[in-house]
C-alpha cells in the first residue's frame, strides 16, 4: 500500500483540481497513496542514519517491544543490501520456452489461515485500527469462511480503534504469477484495503526488496490503483507501455520514476479507467480475479478478469500471459530488472480505516474513481475520522476470497 504524506495528498488534490477541469468535471481527480509496507514518510534517526519507521516487519508475542524495534532497525550496511541482490538473483525464477509454471502454494477454504501470518502491531498507515492475532479475530468472528470462502471483516464498533486483520503468507516468494480469485473486497466510506507483496524484513528495510501493489483503494472507489515502490534507478520508459490504465500523476518524471525515496513513497502508480477492478462495482458483479505476473524478463504486470471472463489457462490452471491481451498497468524490465529490485515478497492483505490515505481531507471531500458522490457528501461528516469514531455503517467492509493460487516455474527451498 502507497500513500503519500497529508500535505502532498492536499497539495496534489489542489493541482488537480486547479489546473485539470477535465478531470475534476468527471470527478477523477487523482491522488495516490503512499506505499505500504513502508507506509510512511517519517523516519527517526537511529545509529546516525536514517531509517523509515514503518517496514513490513513481524511482531512477535514472544519478544518484547524493545527487543522488536532494536532488531527491526539494526544498522545494515551497503554491503548487507548488495548481498541479499546477489543471493536473489542466483535463486530467481526464469520462464521456460513452454511456458512451464507450475502450481507452488494455494490459500483457500477452512485451511486458508493456517499458512498466514497475523501482524499485530500499530498499523504503520496510522489507520483507526487495532490488528488482533488469529485467536483473537477468531473469538471476534472477524475471519472464518463464508460460502466456503475466506472471510476477513473489521469490528463494526470501536470508536477510535476498531480491530481489524492484516495477514501474510508465512512462504515468501521471488517471481511468478499470482492468481487472487475473490468474490468480495472491503468497500465503505473510511474503509482502505490492499492485497500486496512485500520482503518481509529486507536488509537495509523498505523499500529494498521492492514492493508491488495488486489492489488498493479506499472510500466507495470502484477503480483500482496499480503501483510498484522500489529503490533509486527503476524507471518506466513511457514509449515501452502497452496497458489499459494510465499513469496517475500523468507525463511526467516523478510519475515514471519508481524510486519511493524521490517520489515522496508515491513510486510508480497506474490508475484504472474503468470502473470493476475495485470496490463497490467489483462486489456488484459478483468479484473477478486479479493476476499478477512477475517475471524476470518482461518485468511486472497486473491483469484483472471480470467474473465469467477469466482465461480457461488459468481456471484449468495453467496460466499463460501470452493470451491475455493488455495489462491494467506494467512496468516493463527495460529500465527495471526485477531481478535488481524485487526479491523474497511476502503476499499481503490488509484492512484499515481512515490513516493517511483515506483520512485524507481532499479525498475525503472530492468524489472520484467512480464514486457518484463524495464521503463528505454522502456521510454527511466533515472527515473520515469524524465519521469512523461515530456509528459507521462497516458492513461492507469484509474480504471474501475463493482462492489465492502462486505459480513459478521452480521453487527454490
Amino acid at each position: 500500500m502507497k500513500y503519500l504524506s497529508s500535505l502532498a495528498l492536499a497539495l496534489s488534490a489542489t493541482f488537480l483540481i486547479a489546473n485539470s477541469a477535465q478531470v475534476a468535471a468527471s470527478n477523477d481527480i487523482m491522488i495516490t497513496s503512499g506505499g505500504q509496507g513502508r507506509h510512511s514518510t517519517i523516519r527517526d534517526i537511529i545509529s546516525g542514519r536514517k531509517v523509515r519507521s514503518h517496514s513490513h516487519k513481524r511482531h512477535s508475542s514472544k519478544h518484547n517491544d524493545t527487543k522488536e524495534v532494536q532488531r527491526s532497525l539494526s544498522d545494515q550496511s551497503e554491503a548487507e543490501v548488495l548481498e541479499d541482490r546477489a543471493n536473489h538473483k542466483a535463486h530467481s525464477t526464469k520462464k521456460s520456452s513452454s511456458n512451464g509454471y507450475k502450481l507452488v502454494k494455494s490459500y483457500s477454504g477452512k485451511t486458508f489461515f493456517d499458512d498466514m501470518y497475523f501482524f499485530t502491531g500499530s498499523d504503520p498507515t496510522k489507520g483507526m485500527v487495532q490488528y488482533v492475532s488469529k485467536s483473537v479475530a477468531q473469538n471476534a468472528g472477524l475471519i472464518g469462511t463464508k460460502n466456503g470462502n475466506a472471510y476477513m471483516a473489521i469490528s463494526p464498533k470501536g470508536g477510535s480503534s476498531h480491530k481489524s486483520i492484516r495477514i501474510s503468507t508465512q512462504d515468501t516468494f521471488t517471481g511468478g504469477i499470482f492468481v487472487l480469485n475473490a468474490v468480495h473486497m472491503p468497500t465503505g466510506c473510511g474503509v482502505w484495503p490492499a492485497f500486496w507483496s512485500t520482503p518481509e524484513d529486507p536488509s537495509g528495510g523498505w523499500p529494498n526488496g521492492g514492493e508491488i501493489d495488486v489492489i488498493e483503494g479506499v472510500h466507495d472507489f470502484s477503480r483500482n490503483m496499480y503501483s510498484i515502490h522500489t529503490t533509486s534507478g527503476c524507471r518506466i520508459v513511457e514509449s515501452a507501455l502497452d496497458m489499459l490504465g494510465k499513469l496517475a500523476m500523468g507525463s511526467s518524471s516523478q510519475a515514471t520514476n519508481c524510486d519511493a525515496e524521490a517520489t515522496n513513497d508515491q513510486g510508480c502508480a497506474v490508475q484504472s479507467q474503468a470502473n470493476g477492478d475495485y470496490g463497490v462495482a467489483f462486489n456488484n458483479n459478483g468479484g473477478g480475479t486479479h493476476v499478477l505476473v512477475w517475471d524476470s524478463s518482461d518485468g511486472i504486470s497486473s491483469y484483472f478478469f471480470k467474473k465469467g471472463s477469466v482465461p480457461d489457462d488459468i481456471t484449468s490452471g495453467n496460466p499463460d500471459p501470452s493470451s491475455w491481451g493488455k495489462p491494467k498497468a506494467m512496468w516493463p524490465a527495460s529500465k527495471c530488472n526485477p531481478d535488481d529490485y524485487f526479491w523474497n515478497h511476502v503476499a499481503v492483505f490488509s484492512n484499515t480505516l481512515c490513516g493517511t490515505w483515506a483520512g485524507s481531507s481532499s479525498v475525503w471531500s472530492n468524489a472520484m474513481s467512480g464514486q457518484s458522490q463524495s464521503c463528505a457528501k454522502s456521510t454527511g461528516a466533515s472527515s473520515c475520522y469524524e465519521y469512523i469514531s461515530g456509528s459507521p455503517d462497516l458492513s461492507e467492509a469484509y474480504w471474501e476470497i475463493e482462492s489465492l493460487k502462486i505459480y513459478q516455474t521452480s521453487r527454490r527451498k
